[in-house]
């Protein structure tokens, strides 16, 4: 109803009274929200980017990692500075871990624009999807029913976050 009523110039307030609007500040009214639909859009899309940059290299990092473990020394600095020599030699590992801090770069600037409310259970949330799906396409471990069951519960509540966060903008 509020919609049809904006056609015309009329909003209700908080206070449930009917106003006015010349037509001149009812499309500037229009514009504002259609700006706030756009903005928190636009953040969702960098967010769901940041989730694939860190879920889809998590699985390659570990993948990249493997022999960690065999790296000896006699103190634990000595073992420090050549397990560090061994991942920055590993192309494995480093290709992705370089992509999975590109996602990081990439939240730290989406988190200046976006509500924390917003950022943080949409890329949490959503990497551990992307992390699922890439670790099966690389044949980690078989996908059971109830994986499936958590990345579609994971994917309803993030919808209705992110469902949520744009009424709100819209509303104010």
């Amino acid at each position: 109803m509020a919609d049809s009523l904006a056609k015309y110039g009329l909003y209700i307030d908080d206070l449930s009274k009917i106003r006015v609007l010349e037509p001149e500040a009812a499309n500037q009214t229009n514009k504002l929200k259609e700006e706030c639909q756009n903005f928190v859009s636009n953040s969702v899309i960098y967010l769901c980017l940041v989730a694939v940059l860190w879920g889809a290299t998590n699985p390659f990092i570990k993948r990249g990692a493997r022999g960690l473990e065999d790296v000896k020394a006699s103190s634990a600095s000595r073992r420090l500075i050549k397990e560090l020599v061994f991942l920055v030699t590993k192309l494995e590992y480093i290709l992705p871990f370089i992509l999975n801090q590109c996602g990081s770069v990439l939240y730290f600037l989406t988190l200046q624009s976006t509500d924390i409310s917003l950022a943080v259970p949409v890329s949490n949330s959503l990497t551990f999807v992307f992390t699922a799906i890439t670790g099966w396409f690389l044949g980690e471990e078989k996908v059971h029913r109830n994986t499936y069951l958590g990345m579609i519960l994971v994917l309803c509540g993030t919808t209705l976050c992110c469902w949520d966060k744009l009424n709100k903008t819209v509303e104010s």
